[in-house]
């Protein structure tokens, strides 16, 4: 989305409120219909950013509302150039044009974007009220040949969204993104994977994305039956697969967690329910990814056993990396 010659990457929906800008993941129509938690979550601008050609001077003030204070990074290129701590008061992140692009490009060492796009990425937990944006001088959004033309789309809950990762580049997904080549669209919403029909019709109506991941049973494993679970999933990768015929699809099942160690044994059904989903498409582009295989023991995994921390994140990407590379060969 494209909002004052600045590009929203991640952005479908902007809304204009007297305190600022809101941002949104989904379109209001879509967002409208889902579950509580996604609801809330898709205002919460994960793997979302801010990209623009800048000439003068670009001034941004962000006050992310809630309890958790955020981490803004800003990237020229795929070059770290700042962050700041954001939280309910309101900081000011001025960004100028880094001296040096010019020689970043010469060097010809950026593996997906180039050095004249200033990124700002938001923070990956709680919304984003940005109450100011001031331009002194030109800005431009970025033209494609300087971004990655391949899309990785990834839908799931909490751990997709990257809730506990410190910072918005160090969650799994852009993690990975960033080793494959690619660019991220992120559509993880923390407690709210419940797989509707309205997610599915909506992630298989895009037609701007590659390939694409679909991290499913998390959030659904407490409070959902095995057959209404099995019925979520079956019209999700059906939609998404039969409309996408040519792009590969990932079905990662439920990563290791808590209820692995207490022998619930819920956990495997599910699990076996996305395996036997997949099994059927076998031939086709759905692929099953275990997810005790890519996040493999307790090690990387928070104090809730089921979050996972900076080292967890880092291990199911070079686990998930490594996946879609071989499927993909």
């Amino acid at each position: 989305m494209i909002y004052e010659g600045i590009e929203f990457y991640n952005i479908q929906e902007i809304r204009e409120e007297k305190e600022g800008l809101v941002l949104s993941r989904v379109p209001e129509s879509v967002r409208k219909k889902l579950n509580p938690h996604a609801r809330t979550n898709a205002w919460s601008p994960a793997g979302s950013e801010m990209r623009f050609c800048l000439e003068g001077e670009l001034e941004v003030e962000l006050l992310v509302e809630g309890t958790w204070e955020g981490v803004v990074e800003v990237f020229q290129g795929d070059f770290f150039y700042d962050r700041k701590i954001v939280g309910e008061k309101a900081t000011r992140i001025s960004v100028q044009p880094f001296g040096d692009w010019k020689k970043l490009r010469d060097y010809k060492i950026s593996r997906r974007f180039s050095p004249r796009i200033t990124r700002i990425l938001f923070p990956h937990q709680g919304m984003v009220r940005i109450k100011d944006i001031r331009i002194r001088g030109k800005v431009k959004p970025p033209s494609p040949e300087n971004v990655p033309s391949v899309k990785y789309l990834t839908y799931g809950s909490s751990i997709t969204q990257g809730i506990l990762s410190l910072h918005p580049s160090g969650t799994y997904a852009m993690i990975t993104a960033e080793n494959l080549g690619v660019d991220l669209i992120n559509l993880g919403f923390g407690g709210g994977a419940h797989c509707e029909k309205e997610i599915a019709d909506y992630i298989g109506g895009r037609d701007d994305w590659d390939f694409a991941s679909l991290e499913v049973g998390i959030n659904m494993l407490v409070d959902f039956s095995p057959e209404e679970f099995e019925r979520r999933v079956r019209y999700l990768v059906e939609k998404i697969s039969s409309l996408h015929r040519d792009k590969p699809i990932f079905v990662i099942d439920i990563f290791t967690c808590r209820w692995d160690v207490e022998g619930w044994e819920k956990v495997n059904v599910f699990r076996e329910i996305v395996r036997e989903i997949c099994k059927e498409k076998s031939g086709r582009n759905v692929y099953h990814l275990e997810g005790r295989e890519l996040l493999p023991d307790f090690s990387g995994i928070c104090v809730d056993l089921v979050h996972p921390d900076e080292q967890g994140m880092r291990v199911i990407a070079k686990n998930l990396t490594q996946r879609i590379r071989e499927l993909l060969t």
